[in-house]
């Protein structure tokens, strides 16, 4: 097991693609990190509520299986920066 920090924008797909090369991880995410939250930069999100479009709160901590049946070993590379693709558009 090691421990992630979720950077700003990043989704659980992103975080689940990044550290194990497939969106199939997300289940194993979140029975991992039971305490898992979005970022709450005015989304409206009731509390306990855990949104899979959202970004997961900024800087938290998170648990990830380095070990895990699910990595993929041949899609996995090495990524040196942080995957994320949450985009906030401008109202117009």
């Amino acid at each position: 097991m090691k421990t992630i920090l979720v950077v700003d924008n990043q989704t659980i797909f992103d975080i689940a693609a990044q550290h194990y090369g497939t969106l199939e991880a997300v289940k194993e995410i979140l029975a991992l990190n039971p305490e898992i939250e979005n970022d709450s930069k005015g989304y409206n999100v009731e509390p306990g509520e855990f949104q899979f479009d959202l970004p997961v709160r900024v800087n938290s901590l998170l648990t990830i299986n380095e070990n895990s049946s699910l990595i993929n070993k041949n899609l996995l590379k090495e990524i040196n920066e942080q995957v994320t693709t949450y985009e906030v558009w401008p109202e117009q």
